[in-house]
């Protein structure tokens, strides 16, 4: 790159076929830009799209749904809108460029104190509670990431999701375990849901409840909890 020290006219920037003019306010510079670039395989690119991959189809799931639409765009994370704040804030919790433990599906918000109680390749039975800071009517929503596929014809990944509704009229009915404030759910698993559980060597669990908080101006939604089942559709 030149200095271009004689300006006769004037301050300029831009580029003229292969030359490119750049005006950095205490100087111009002159540079040559070769007639072509020869594209090579960028690791860290190729790298750097997968986490952004991974991110946004997360988000674009979760955002279908507009009470967690709602959460994030009521949250007090950094960024102008939610389905920023949730694709940064994912984008930081990957780990090696994958789906983690650590990836979220709802902002920082009250406990939810998650169990599994039993878990094969046809069900899960779980059990869960919010402290009595989250009374219903709220929405459980669990989320299975699938990642790292057994066939190179499978996608990358595939994302799951069920909801359970829980009312207060139900709440005695649904409440199995015979504990105040504590919940549980028997899911059998769809044959779409078994069979990616066949396709995909990891599976990661995301679960988050939103409702209708018992103190006034607190969040109405829980934190994230997740869980990595892989291995419970695994080949014999």
């Amino acid at each position: 790159m030149g200095r271009l020290k004689k300006q006769t006219l004037g301050k300029i920037s831009g580029k003229v076929g292969n030359i490119v003019l750049r005006d950095f306010g205490y100087d111009q510079f002159i540079s040559f830009r070769p007639d072509r670039y020869n594209i090579k395989k960028d690791i860290k690119a190729a790298s750097h799209k997968l986490r952004f991959y991974y991110s946004i189809k997360l988000a674009k799931l979760v955002f279908n749904f507009p009470v967690m639409k709602n959460v994030w765009n009521n949250c007090n994370m950094p960024g102008k809108r939610g389905y920023t704040r949730m694709i940064s804030a994912n984008i930081e919790l990957l780990k090696d460029n994958l789906p983690s433990v650590e990836n979220i599906i709802t902002p920082k918000g009250r406990a939810l104190l998650f169990d599994i109680v039993e878990l094969n390749n046809k069900e899960i039975k779980f059990s869960f509670e919010m402290a009595g800071l989250i009374k219903p009517p709220f929405v459980m929503t669990l989320l299975f990431q699938f990642f790292n596929p057994h066939e190179s014809v499978k996608n990358l990944s595939e994302i799951l999701e069920c909801r359970f509704n829980f009312k207060p009229d139900l709440e005695e009915k649904i409440n199995n375990i015979n504990e105040k404030g504590k919940y549980g759910h028997n899911y059998v698993f769809s044959s779409e849901m078994k069979s990616q559980l066949e396709s995909y060597k990891n599976v990661i669990l995301y679960a988050a409840v939103v409702g209708t908080p018992t103190i006034e101006g607190k969040a109405w939604w829980t934190s994230t909890v997740a869980v990595d089942i892989s291995g419970v559709g695994s080949r014999e």
